[in-house]
């Protein structure tokens, strides 16, 4: 038996639980619905590729392996919760999602210091 999956372009959609349904009569709220996936991907990217600025803030008020294992739960909570987005199968949902970690990638790659950069030798 083979399992098969598809991606469906349609506005009916169940975000993460089961009571937040959207039904094929309410665009708006798959639009508002992608809105937030959208800001949730950035706000996870530019969290996970961050990690090393939260970590010494975390630094600061607690011990340092205190500090990276909540930085760790947290990043772990945020990445199943992209998961579960991803895993509606609405190809609109994806498409957000996608385009947050485009944004967000995009945003941390300015604001860090070119110092930071590192040059990767061609083969």
């Amino acid at each position: 038996m083979m399992m098969e999956m598809y991606v469906y372009w349609t506005a009916k959609c169940e975000f993460i639980f089961e009571s937040w349904r959207i039904y094929d009569d309410q665009p708006f709220l798959l639009f508002c619905g992608c809105f937030l996936s959208c800001l949730y991907a950035i706000i996870h990217i530019m969290y996970m590729l961050q990690g090393d600025k939260v970590q010494i803030f975390l630094k600061q008020y607690m011990s340092r392996r205190l500090g990276f294992s909540i930085y760790q739960f947290f990043l772990t909570l945020s990445s199943m919760v992209t998961m579960m987005l991803l895993m509606t199968m609405n190809g609109w949902v994806n498409l957000s999602v996608g385009i947050g970690y485009t944004i967000g990638y995009g945003i941390t790659q300015i604001t860090k210091s070119k110092s930071q950069y590192t040059q990767v030798d061609t083969i």
